[in-house]
């Protein structure tokens, strides 16, 4: 092999037929949505799985309709899901009697496999 063109004989070029840029940006737009709706069916899910799931006796039900999932979206960088309580002694449920009332973390880990599942599958 001489030191010269080692890739003889190949394209000295590359045509691009049909508008890559145009593809990859409508690419990048159907991702970025597929991820928002993702956020916003997450943030349901655990809101509904919590407020099914709480370990606790109503005696109000002020804490149990409290338990909210919000989807955290910044287009184009973040999307994530919350779940927090709307009562003032949410805290208090989550952490006093070793956790036995917790309902915060016990969804998050439930529900963490469906997200994996649903991340895998959209990449």
């Amino acid at each position: 092999m001489s030191a010269g063109r080692w890739w003889s004989g190949m394209a000295e070029r590359v045509v691009w037929t049909g508008n890559l840029m145009e593809g990859l940006k409508r690419f990048d737009m159907q991702m970025h949505a597929k991820l928002e709706a993702i956020a916003h069916y997450v943030a349901s899910d655990m809101e509904a799985y919590a407020k099914q799931h709480a370990p606790w006796k109503d005696q109000t039900a002020n804490a149990r309709n409290g338990l909210k999932g919000e989807p955290i979206i910044v287009p184009g960088k973040t999307y994530g899901a919350t779940l927090a309580h709307g009562v003032p002694y949410g805290i208090w449920l989550e952490v006093r009697w070793a956790g036995r009332y917790a309902i915060i973390e016990p969804t998050i880990r439930q529900e963490s496999l469906k997200i994996a599942g649903l991340l895998r599958r959209l990449f």
